[in-house]
């Protein structure tokens, strides 16, 4: 219950993350359809507003696939999950952050305890 109600927590975040960064690409591919239009060039800005839109919307994308792929149970997905976190936390405002991080330190801990089991022999498992 604990995994899938942070997978929903996460899945929220990465949602909004992808949303803003799809509405982001769109004002800048406006901008550049402006710009293009009126002076026949591209300028520095607008082209950094492309670049940066792209990137929000790839982190939002791989975000909302880890977190589903570590719900499943994938170690690569968790460890995604857990960078993302990290990435993400100093960017957004406390009241998301502080539990964002708290949830990335879940997941890091269930990773720890699964490692920990998967070395145990099988006859001393509960």
């Amino acid at each position: 219950m604990i995994r899938l109600t942070i997978t929903l927590f996460h899945t929220a975040i990465a949602a909004s993350t992808t949303t803003g960064g799809v509405w982001f690409l769109l004002q800048a591919i406006a901008c550049k359809a402006w710009e293009m239009g009126f002076y026949r060039s591209l300028s520095v800005e607008t082209s950094a507003w492309l670049l940066s839109a792209w990137v929000v919307v790839v982190i939002g994308g791989a975000h909302l696939v880890a977190v589903w792929a570590w719900l499943i149970g994938s170690r690569a997905g968790g460890i995604t999950t857990i960078l993302i976190t990290g990435l993400l936390t100093p960017a957004l405002p406390a009241l998301i952050g502080l539990p964002l991080l708290l949830s990335g330190g879940l997941i890091f801990l269930d990773m720890l305890v699964s490692a920990n089991r998967a070395q145990l022999p099988p006859d001393a498992a509960p």
